[in-house]
């Protein structure tokens, strides 16, 4: 039976040990050169950069990390109370002082299609955020904020937009 057992689980074993991944998710993320305050061209000119020297090499992540979406964000730290810029529904969308391409409910669209179009992927720091009663609560502080009523759309996602993820 031992035997047996053995026989079943060993082959399994074996393709666990075939999928690790030859190197770790190689990227770069906002956060580490420009804390809260990057923009669009900076974005850009880091995807640029590592689209022409480094995704030979296996690097392929551009990540917009934390705090996006406030138009006047402090380096490596948090405005307590900040405004965000949020539609409607109060979902966060990305500041157009710094995410000019995101203008007309766009969102991070344009600047993915720039990066996929260089043979990168986009990835954005994301937080759901909740609603109790007429407040909006946020992952950044979980400070309240008073916000319109709830959406009469459940979805997190605009109407018409064919994917989406998390809050944009």
């Amino acid at each position: 039976m031992k035997l047996a057992a053995l026989l079943l689980i060993a082959p399994l074993a074996a393709s666990a040990a075939d999928a690790l991944a030859p190197t770790p998710p190689m990227g770069w993320n906002s956060w580490d050169s420009y804390g809260t305050t990057v923009t669009e061209a900076e974005v850009k000119a880091n995807a640029d950069y590592m689209a022409d020297h480094l995704k030979s090499h296996g690097w392929q992540y551009v990540v917009v990390d934390i705090q996006w979406s406030e138009p006047h964000p402090q380096t490596h730290g948090y405005r307590p109370n900040a405004d965000l810029v949020m539609d409607e529904y109060g979902r966060l969308t990305p500041a157009t002082n710094r995410f000019p391409s995101a203008a007309a409910g766009k969102g991070f669209g344009p600047l993915a299609d720039y990066i996929h179009a260089k043979g990168l992927k986009f990835g954005i720091q994301s937080c759901a955020a909740f609603r109790a009663g007429p407040w909006l609560l946020t992952c950044r502080s979980w400070a309240a904020r008073r916000m319109p009523p709830p959406s009469p759309t459940p979805s997190l996602c605009a109407a018409g937009t064919p994917t989406c993820t998390a809050s944009i």
